[in-house]
This record gives structure tokens, sequence and C-alpha cells, in this order.
């Protein structure tokens, strides 16, 4: 926990020091388990701290992730010049404007948040789907760069990235999109796209292959049958 931009600034040059290549943020804070989870939204960092926080890491080219969940708290770190938003559920549409002309990117998260089974049925669930498709929608309207991200917050989650493509892909994006979502376009965000994201001459040969067309069939990338990694076939 910091307190103040001086704090902010020396936790980030405590991470850095440490080994930290990307700085994340908490600029709120969503108790989900609360009976009212509209009371217990919080924004837990100021616009000044952390615009401390980007200043620091932005020096040493670091990039910041902020998890925002409230409208409040989404608005606070694209005021601050943050590199990209983490779930961004209640981002309204002034601030998806000014995300796109920042340069600033979604992280949607959406395969965690969408409910499954019964629950999918529910009216909380549907207002739930409703919320992350209009998300999605109001992101692509403001040209907002989506890159892909698994919520992997539990041992269960790993390896599993290929359900968010298929999650984008339902909630209305195009297959072609979302899969850019987790190539190309996550790749510059990571400020890696020299060596990754597409396939091109001199970066590494990290491949996937499926049988079949993933633009018909996006779920054919949840059973992959070829990995390269280098250009060392893997599987």
């Amino acid at each position: 926990m910091i307190t103040g931009a001086d704090e902010a600034r020396r936790a980030v040059r405590e991470q850095i020091y440490n080994g930290a290549d990307v700085i994340k943020v908490y600029v709120d804070f969503l108790d989900i388990g609360s009976p009212n989870t509209e009371t217990f939204m919080h924004e837990t960092l100021t616009r000044e701290e952390i615009s401390a926080i980007t200043n620091e890491a932005h020096k040493g080219g670091h990039r910041v992730a902020a998890h925002a969940m409230t409208r409040e708290g989404a608005r606070n770190a694209v005021e601050s010049s943050v590199d990209s938003i983490e779930h961004g559920t209640a981002v309204d549409k002034e601030t998806l404007a000014l995300m796109a002309r920042k340069g600033i990117y979604l992280v949607p998260t959406t395969a965690v948040q969408t409910p499954d089974g019964d629950r999918a049925k529910t009216a909380e669930g549907l207002a739930a789907i409703q919320g992350l498709r209009d998300e999605i929608a109001n992101a692509r309207a403001a040209h907002v760069k989506i890159a892909s991200g698994f919520d992997a917050s539990e041992e269960s989650k790993q390896g599993r990235n290929a359900d968010e493509i298929v999650s984008l892909v339902k909630l209305g994006m195009p297959p072609l999109e979302a899969i850019r979502a987790a190539t190309s376009t996550a790749s510059e965000l990571l400020q890696k796209q020299d060596s990754v994201g597409t396939i091109t001459k001199g970066k590494f040969a990290d491949l996937i292959a499926v049988h079949g067309d993933p633009l018909s069939d996006i779920t054919l990338l949840q059973h992959v049958s070829f990995v390269m990694k280098g250009g060392v076939q893997i599987k």
C-alpha cells in the first residue's frame, strides 16, 4: 500500500530494482463477493499517485497496466496516461475516446468474467454478458486498440489463453481482429513487436497450427495440433 506521490515513486523504483518489466497498479477495488457490490467499489489511488507511478515507470521505458473496474478508476488511470486498462468493465464512452487519442490499450479479460452454465441464463448473468458486449462494441467504435489477455488467477486457468479469443468473438469481435488482439496487437502493447506478434523474417518463429479455418470456427484455436517455439517444433 502507498499513500502520496513520493511513496508511489519509491514503490515503482523498488519494483524495477527487483527486476519488474511491467508495473501493474490497482486503481480501484471491487469486492465481488459482497452482497452489494455497488457499495464496495472504491478508487484506491488518486490521479496524483497514478501519475507519479506512470511517470517514474516511463522514465526507464517500463509499461504501466491499470486494473480498473469502476468508471472513476478507469478515468483516473487514463488521465494519468497508463499504457493499458485491464478489465475496464465500467469504462464510459468519453474515457474510451480519450484512450483512443492517447493510444492506451484495453485488455478486457472477458472469458473469466462471462457467466457460464445456469448462471448465464439468470437476469444477472444476461446483464453481465450484455455489459461485456457493450464494452467491446464501444471500444471498437472508439477505435481503441484491444489486446487479448486472460486473467489466469488460479492454476486451473493457466494455458487457456485461447478461451479469451473465443469469448471476444462471441461478444461481437470479428475472428481476425480477435486473433490479432492476441498476436500483433498484444506484441505492440508489450513493446515486443520487433521480435514476436507476426510471421515476419527475423522474428521468433513462435507458431501454432490447427486443423481447419479459425476464421470460420474460432473454437479451433482451443485444439492446437502443432506448436513451434523459436523455430523448434515442440508439438
